[in-house]
């Protein structure tokens, strides 16, 4: 067998909604422990959570099933593919190294957000993930200087204008 591919193993496609079904019940079960008053005496403060927990259960159970019923098709038939490694397995030394870096971007984005401010941040935090994850080049950085910019606008027009939400104010954005 080549070292660069490998039988396809058909119980991983099942691990990723498993354990999206996990997180979906374990916050069905948390949501439950939310106190109904205490934000300004909203009635149902723990609707929300709990649609979203339910959505999520759902969608993920659906995506289970799915998978495992064409991963048993395909073992009953014998039809598992030839499928090349990712990237990301055959260069785990570079996918590592970008990981570090994003999770260090991650807890940066957190600890700057009071003093720098929400969209501020934001704004770099995009623009760096967004190439970091990409080619590197110029025209890539370009392009996601660009979605980031339209992405932070966006997000404040919403939560600044239309839902009049408080957010860090920063240097430029003041909500």
């Amino acid at each position: 067998m080549n070292t660069k591919t490998r039988e396809l193993i058909p119980w991983t496609e099942l691990i990723l909604p498993f354990v999206f079904l996990l997180v979906g019940v374990a916050f069905l079960i948390e949501s439950n422990n939310i106190n109904v008053f205490g934000f300004g005496d909203v009635i149902l403060t723990a609707l929300y959570p709990q649609i979203i927990a339910i959505l999520l259960v759902l969608i993920s159970a659906s995506i289970f099933v799915v998978q495992l019923v064409k991963t048993t098709i395909k073992i009953k038939k014998g039809t598992a593919e030839k499928v090349e490694k990712s990237p990301l397995l055959l260069d785990w030394k570079k996918s590592g190294i970008r990981l570090g870096v994003f999770m260090v971007l991650m807890i940066a984005y957190v600890l700057l957000m009071p003093y720098i401010g929400y969209f501020e941040t934001g704004l770099l935090f995009l623009t760096t993930s967004i190439y970091l994850l990409g080619d590197r080049t110029l025209k890539w950085f370009l392009k996601s200087l660009v979605v980031s910019v339209v992405i932070t606008l966006v997000i404040y027009f919403i939560f600044g204008y239309l839902l009049n939400i408080y957010v860090p104010s920063g240097i430029i954005f003041k909500v």
